[in-house]
């Protein structure tokens, strides 16, 4: 699976904050990218780092432009396949 790479508008940089989910769900480096593809597919979101190993996702994103619920809804959407299942939970403000 390959990454998206999304460069970001200015819109979208206009304000940036640093969060961290803590993921479930899990199992391969594959697993990863497509929560990280899922996460930056969202408008407002700048770049997301994704970790199979440690269960995090660290996401810049503007909030005026995506809240913390969307990210969490963008986890669970990546393992909608019927063969995955991911979940998430805000892990530092």
């Amino acid at each position: 699976m390959d990454p998206i790479e999304k460069i970001a508008t200015g819109e979208e940089q206009e304000m940036v904050k640093k969060t961290s989910l803590t993921v479930w769900g899990m199992g391969c480096p594959n697993c990863a990218m497509r929560v990280h593809n899922s996460l930056v597919a969202l408008k407002g979101v700048i770049n997301a780092y994704v970790d199979h190993t440690t269960g995090t996702a660290e996401v810049e994103f503007n909030p005026h432009m995506v809240a913390i619920p969307a990210l969490v809804g963008a986890v669970a959407e990546a393992g909608n396949d019927g063969r995955h299942a991911y979940s998430a939970v805000l892990l530092i403000e």
